[in-house]
């Protein structure tokens, strides 16, 4: 959260260094996304510092919220980033977007089941009892020539022991989503 430090500019703009107050009562972009993910904190007190303010408005958020806030704290300081190093410029909408997508995939990838899991063979086949096995998957989205690889990883009972999701810009086809997420899952089995 100190890397917050940094203030983000108006608008879309967010490598424009502007002034803490400006970050956390001004800032439209800072805002909206905080609006729009539905995240009320406690509001600036100029005579506080930074940090203060910001593990008080921390401590003003139930832990649904604590999450939430921290989530959308990485991603506008990733969309800084990615102005600044890439010349990417985000909409609000996408920055949202994605919060809401980890949010999603990380409650799923805490909620799976301990217990083994059906493929569409209608059965999960073990590995040996010293063995781990690695499933992976993934989707394509041809408009945006992007794709997310999916990797778990079980124990002979069906534990999970370990799961990931990984996007991938810049995929030209289907063939070439399966084997990224291929080549994904061997370098994570290592």
């Amino acid at each position: 959260m100190v890397l917050l430090i940094y203030a983000f500019g108006e608008g879309t703009d967010l490598s424009d260094c502007r002034s803490i107050s400006h970050l956390v009562k001004g800032c439209s972009f800072v805002q909206k996304v905080i609006s729009e993910l539905g995240i009320f904190t406690c509001p600036w007190q100029p005579k506080k510092s930074f940090v203060s303010w910001l593990f008080t408005a921390f401590d003003s958020l139930n832990s649904t919220a604590h999450r939430t806030f921290v989530v959308a704290l990485w991603a506008i300081w990733d969309s800084r980033n990615k102005i600044i190093h890439e010349g990417l410029v985000q909409s609000v909408s996408e920055v949202v977007n994605f919060c809401r997508i980890y949010i999603k995939e990380t409650d799923a990838s805490f909620s799976l089941s301990t217990t083994p899991t059906r493929t569409d063979s209608g059965h999960w086949n073990p590995p040996p009892v010293d063995r781990v096995k690695v499933n992976f998957d993934a989707c394509f989205d041809p408009t945006r020539l992007r794709s997310i690889s999916g990797i778990i990883f079980r124990n002979f009972e069906g534990h999970l022991l370990a799961a990931s999701t990984i996007p991938n810009p810049y995929v030209m086809n289907l063939e070439m989503t399966e084997a990224i997420a291929c080549d994904q899952a061997l370098i994570l089995s290592k």
